[in-house]
């Protein structure tokens, strides 16, 4: 699935509150990886090994043997801080590699798991301007490869994201489902924050809610005025 809107929606949060709510109530595994400022497709792979260490990568004892086995597939390298003891990732890349074979470690070890995993993967628009010719197709096979992992793509460019799932030339086309995320009605919103107010006593002034709702978008332009 393919989840996008503007920014400032609230896009990442209510993506993060999913990711909550599937873990209490189905018991599946998440992953969140954001490629927000990825350059190219080595730099992806050490966002999604970062994540995957955060997850998956500890346990009692200290590092995992199926965590070791993937950095040495995937050329992502994990250094400690000399001062704290505290594993840290400098994840250099050891060597060029191959992209669509660390992809299948990464792929490897989330099916290993032996549970239901969700993945979603923020600003997955950056793919698009990775300078590897097979960028969008590396990804493609991957996400193929591997039924049993939930995808959940999601996005700010609206243009980019219809010209990557719904253009016949491109590795993705109808591939997924797409959805929309539009701004939630005012009415919803001013009960939804009532609701909290009430609950905990507090006094809701409507006007003051809508006044602060519809300032929303020109906020960062106010606070930038005020600024100068």
């Amino acid at each position: 699935m393919v989840l996008f809107s503007w920014r400032r929606i609230g896009k990442t949060a209510l993506l993060k509150c999913f990711l909550e709510d599937i873990l209490k109530e189905s018991g599946s595994e998440t992953l969140y990886v954001d490629l927000l400022g990825t350059r190219d497709i080595s730099t992806a792979l050490k966002k999604f090994t970062q994540a995957i260490y955060e997850s998956y990568g500890e346990t009692a004892s200290g590092i995992s043997a199926s965590f070791k086995n993937l950095l040495s597939k995937t050329g992502v390298e994990l250094s400690f801080d000399p001062i704290t003891g505290v594993p840290k990732f400098s994840i250099g890349i050891r060597e060029s590699g191959n992209a669509e074979k660390s992809l299948k470690a990464i792929g490897a070890f989330l099916s290993n798991r032996k549970k239901k995993i969700i993945v979603i993967i923020d600003e997955f628009q950056q793919v698009s301007s990775y300078p590897e010719k097979d960028r969008e197709a590396v990804f493609r096979s991957w996400v193929q490869a591997y039924l049993g992992i939930r995808f959940f793509f999601s996005w700010n460019h609206r243009n980019m994201m219809l010209s990557m799932f719904t253009e016949k030339n491109r590795p993705f086309y109808r591939s997924v489902q797409l959805m929309q995320l539009d701004p939630i009605e005012l009415k919803s919103n001013r009960d939804f924050a009532r609701h909290y107010f009430v609950s905990n006593k507090k006094s809701f002034d409507d006007k003051a809610f809508e006044d602060i709702i519809y300032m929303g978008p020109k906020a960062d332009l106010l606070y930038t005025i005020g600024l100068q």
